[in-house]
């Protein structure tokens, strides 16, 4: 569940291990966002400034997501988002997190999945 580091070239060297960028950071990125949507705040560091948010690794040191009592949603949301934040070698890429059951559905009925 850690965010990748932003990184300008698609390959960066980290000591011997080279790091290389992919959309899974995106994938992340929105399981953020979406949390965000449907609970009015930040899934971990709500309440800290930008600067305090930085300068204690909020984002880094991120690894567990408690879901507020309110608003109450659904396992299967809660499932997206925690696909959504596991750990970038386990994390789905978008295509494969469109087929994700929270977004198969509408009304109960299954829609076509996205393709990407």
């Amino acid at each position: 569940m850690r965010a990748e580091r932003i990184i300008l070239s698609v390959t960066h060297s980290i000591g011997l291990m080279s790091v290389r960028i992919t959309n899974k950071g995106d994938v992340w990125s929105l399981g953020i966002i979406f949390y965000q949507m449907l609970y009015g705040k930040r899934p971990f560091g709500h309440g800290q400034t930008q600067e305090g948010f930085l300068a204690n690794n909020v984002v880094l040191n991120a690894m567990k997501v408690n879901f507020p009592d309110s608003p109450r949603i659904s396992e299967e949301a809660k499932s997206f988002i925690r696909k959504a934040w596991r750990d970038q070698v386990c994390r789905p890429s978008i295509a494969e997190l469109c087929k994700s059951p929270y977004l198969q559905k509408e009304n109960g009925v299954i829609i076509p999945c996205c393709t990407i």
